[in-house]
């Protein structure tokens, strides 16, 4: 006898991947919650309950999500359908700490420091020990 979920209807792990891609291509697309709720005919609380994989989003919704975003709904599935570049950035947006780490660049004003600090992280993601592993 095969083992099955206890509740057919919970949201699996492939459930919660499109909702960590649907935020991600939020996220790019510089869109609120609410916006994409409104473009796609739902409330702010529910996307995000599809973001955080609290919810199963149907197909149907998938499809209007997938609209809204600019991307076909194979991108939901394995990236398919996303350019190189679209794939770059969500993979920048969903490494741990990138985020953060933009964010703060952000915040500095001054152009040279923000210059330095770039050549920082270049000669840290260069450094030998950084591509020992």
């Amino acid at each position: 006898m095969s083992k099955t979920r206890s509740n057919p209807k919970a949201p699996d792990a492939e459930d919660t991947r499109v909702g960590e891609l649907i935020h991600s291509l939020r996220i790019t697309r510089g869109l609120s919650q609410t916006e994409l709720g409104v473009a796609a005919g739902i409330t702010f609380q529910q996307i995000q309950k599809y973001e955080k994989g609290v919810n199963r989003v149907s197909a149907g919704r998938l499809k209007k999500i997938a609209s809204a975003l600019d991307v076909p709904m194979s991108a939901f599935f394995e990236g398919g359908g996303l350019s190189k570049a679209e794939r770059d950035q969500l993979n920048l947006i969903e490494t741990p700490g990138s985020m953060r780490m933009l964010a703060a660049f952000n915040d500095v004003r001054d152009s040279e420091i923000r210059r330095l600090l770039v050549r920082v992280v270049e000669a840290v993601r260069d450094a030998p020990s950084n591509k020992a592993r």
